[in-house]
């Protein structure tokens, strides 16, 4: 992603100044002066991985006397464009340049995933992570991430305020069809009312934990609320995957606060297993 390769090495006066300037003013002209050495854009080499590669002394190293069944990519986000029957649907900000951030966010991840210029975004995205996983050993997985609408404190759906959404069915879907490459994690908002009985049609077909993104979903973790799906969770021996820290990836501003990590001690008072992705930003 845009994120992972402006921490990749590059000379330092570049990448600082860059990332500077990019977040000073959006990706607006500021941030093209100094446009980092290596480009910014996704060459999408589609070759598979050069043998020399796959098989270097420290490839070989890294997964010496590890069991490939046992490593699961566990942040996998499913997207595309719903140009299929997906059910995919993405906020029309995230399409216009009235909303320049929200566009050119868009625009980075579709590059990245190398499907920018594809007739079906959909099927592009899914077949662009298969031929990934082929270069990782056999036995290993990803796990696709499904991703709820934002809803409010009465239960109410906000689209307006929802960046994308990704259906439970459809990550199930996927990972039905491809249950080599894939298993997947349901994404169900606790407000919803039917928020237990969609935990329970996930759990029933497969779901391996709950992804929860509290900035842009708008759930406070340690809201009363969450206690009957909390008490769900822990029954169906589910786990919580969520995000924390400060949320910049997709329109959380003005509910931060709701990355807080405390939060989630709710949660852990009532026993649910809670994986706390990248708490230290």
């Amino acid at each position: 992603s845009l994120f992972i390769f402006l921490l990749m090495p590059q000379p330092m006066m570049n990448r600082r100044t860059f990332l500077l300037s990019a977040g000073a003013g959006g990706l607006g002209i500021a941030g093209l002066r100094y446009w980092p050495d290596q480009g910014i854009w996704n060459p999408c080499d589609t070759t598979p991985m050069p043998d020399e590669l796959l098989h270097h002394e420290l490839v070989q190293t890294a997964w010496a006397d590890i069991d490939p069944a046992r490593v699961w990519d566990c942040h996998v986000h499913l997207i595309g464009m719903g140009d299929s029957d997906s059910g995919i649907w993405l906020n029309p900000d995230m399409q216009t340049l009235a909303h320049p951030i929200q566009f050119s966010q868009l625009k980075f991840y579709l590059n990245a995933a190398c499907v920018e210029d594809s007739e079906n975004v959909d099927q592009a995205y899914v077949e662009r992570l298969l031929s990934l996983r082929k270069d990782y050993p056999s036995g290993s997985r990803l796990m696709l991430l499904a991703f709820d609408y934002h809803y409010n404190e009465k239960g109410e759906r906000l689209v307006e305020l929802s960046p994308f959404h990704t259906p439970n069915e459809y990550a199930w879907h996927m990972a039905r069809k491809y249950p080599q490459d894939f298993e997947w994690i349901a994404s169900i908002h606790p407000y919803r009312e039917d928020c237990v009985e969609a935990l329970e049609w996930s759990a029933q077909r497969g779901a391996r934990a709950v992804k929860w993104l509290p900035p842009a979903m708008g759930m406070d973790p340690s809201s009363s609320l969450c206690d009957r799906f909390y008490d769900a969770m822990v029954r169906l021996k589910i786990p919580l995957l969520t995000h924390a820290g400060d949320e910049h990836a997709v329109d959380g501003e003005g509910a931060q606060l709701l990355g807080n990590p405390l939060l989630l001690r709710r949660a852990l008072d009532r026993g649910v297993r809670v994986v706390v992705a990248h708490c230290a930003s």
